[in-house]
């Protein structure tokens, strides 16, 4: 029994011992043929490279050292034509390399008689029928501008960020200037026609011009900033030239004049219509609060809805009809003087309304902010007060013009600063309405001032609650 085991046992060991050689011959033989694959592909590589590389040199002499045809035409060039005039033509150009364009001025034959190219769109209008403007802007205030002149057919000298240019007349002031050098008028094209220079009173600042503007060529029109730094004053003043003497507004009357010869009464209303009359002026305006008709303004047209800090539903109105407070009080009455009423709301913006009866349509007269509105005084007086803003405190007359619109009439102002406590007065006429400002002692703004405060604190319009203004009316509405 224990040999018979014994060889069980031996037999087993020998078939294991033959499996494992069996296994390592079968390895080395797979070894073999990976190594011989291994040896055959850089042959195989050898013959592809051989086959590709005269393609490849094929390649590189069709390029050539200088490019190929091909190769230019991938560039791609994209022209737009921005301005196509009768005398001037701006294209823009963009490629790989830039971003430009180029302009190009005619004479009146169709003939090229300009061509530039700038970086920046170039500026180019008509300062006339006969002048045209080539403007290149270098940046920040600096603008380079050459004007043509299409009837003579020529250019005049390139000029440095003019402030004005019109009648051939161009107006310049030094560019980083120190506040004590000219402003200079002369022709554009023949200093010998015309060259003026003014010393005026501007600021100590890179560009104090605030406006310029050519009324002909002997008068121009300039606002410029005065004074020290941040506490710039504006000052309006018209330039006179050719046989005249210069001359400013404030010259020819000065402004504490002109508020000594204004009539600070208050103008009591007067309405001049008939009952029926009246009825349809109230029927228009209940119109315009139930949003049955627009209200026509400067600019846009809108529905009471719609305007600004306006608009309260008019049921909410009926609710308030008796209410005698902000904002449920209501002017009715005649408020520009022609005998007809107008209406006012006050509801976070003060809007004044006029109703045409025969034209069934409602105009905006006057708009501002509740904030700063105080009251209407009389007929065409309207009180505004800013009680303080940036460390001013305003105050404001708003007065009816000759072409039935409320302008500025008269500006007083208060300057309350750490450094400085100042007092200003302004005023403003036609045809421009620009204030024109100045700076006066403390005794002569409380004189200036006194008559206008006394009549804007002691008299106002009555303001009245809707039930008030439209009596029965507002039953009938009220469905």
């Amino acid at each position: 029994m224990r040999i018979k085991k014994y060889g069980f046992v031996l037999l087993m060991i020998c078939l294991i011992v033959c499996t494992i050689l069996l296994s390592v011959k079968n390895e080395q033989k797979r070894l073999s043929e990976k190594m011989a694959l291994q040896e055959e592909e850089p042959l195989e590589e050898v013959a592809i490279q051989a086959e590709e590389e005269p393609v490849t040199i094929e390649a590189d002499a069709m390029i050539g050292p200088e490019g190929s045809e091909s190769a230019k035409e991938d560039e791609t060039i994209e022209e737009t034509i921005l301005v196509n005039d009768k005398y001037f033509k701006v294209i823009e150009i963009i490629d790989a390399e830039e971003w430009k364009y180029v302009y190009t001025i005619y004479n009146t034959d169709g003939q090229e008689v300009k061509k530039g190219e700038s970086y920046r769109d170039p500026g180019i209008f008509y300062v006339d029928q006969e002048t045209i403007e080539i403007s290149i802007n270098a940046g920040s205030y600096v603008n380079y501008c050459t004007y043509y002149d299409i009837t003579n057919d020529r250019f005049s000298e390139q000029y440095e960020s003019p402030i004005a240019a019109d009648y051939h007349r161009v107006a310049l002031l030094p560019y980083n200037r120190d506040g004590e050098g000219p402003l200079i008028i002369k022709d554009m094209f023949d200093e010998g026609n015309c060259y003026q220079e003014f010393f005026l009173d501007f600021a100590d600042a890179i560009w104090p011009v605030v406006s310029a503007e050519f009324k002909d060529e002997d008068t121009l029109l300039i606002t410029y900033n005065s004074g020290e730094s941040y506490h710039y004053i504006e000052k309006t003043e018209l330039l006179y030239w050719g046989d005249s003497e210069i001359q400013t507004e404030e010259e020819e009357i000065p402004v504490c004049d002109m508020v000594r010869a204004m009539d600070f009464t208050a103008r009591e209303p007067r309405l001049d219509i008939t009952p029926e009359e009246n009825r349809a002026y109230l029927e228009g305006y209940l119109k315009v609060l139930k949003n049955e008709i627009p209200a026509i303004g400067q600019v846009e047209v809108k529905y009471y809805k719609d305007l600004w800090k306006a608009g309260t539903e008019f049921g909410q109105l009926l609710k308030e009809k008796d209410t005698r407070e902000y904002p449920y009080l209501y002017y009715y009455d005649d408020l520009d003087g022609d005998g007809k009423p107008e209406f006012a709301i006050n509801q976070g913006c003060m809007f004044l309304f006029k109703y045409d009866e025969e034209q069934r349509e409602c105009r905006i007269l006057y708009q501002t902010e509740s904030c700063y509105f105080e009251s209407i005084v009389g007929t065409g007086q309207i009180w505004c007060h800013d009680g303080l803003h940036a460390n001013t405190v305003r105050d404001d007359l708003i007065g009816l013009v000759e072409d039935g619109s409320f302008q500025y009439i008269l500006r007083i102002d208060e300057g309350v600063t750490p450094n400085r406590h100042y007092y200003e007065i302004g005023v403003s006429e036609a045809p421009i309405y620009d204030v024109s400002y100045v700076d006066v002692s403390e005794e002569e703004w409380n004189e200036l001032t006194k008559p206008f405060f006394e009549m804007v604190e002691n008299h106002a319009v009555q303001r009245k609650t809707l039930e008030e203004v439209f009596g029965d009316l507002l039953a009938e509405n009220a469905k």
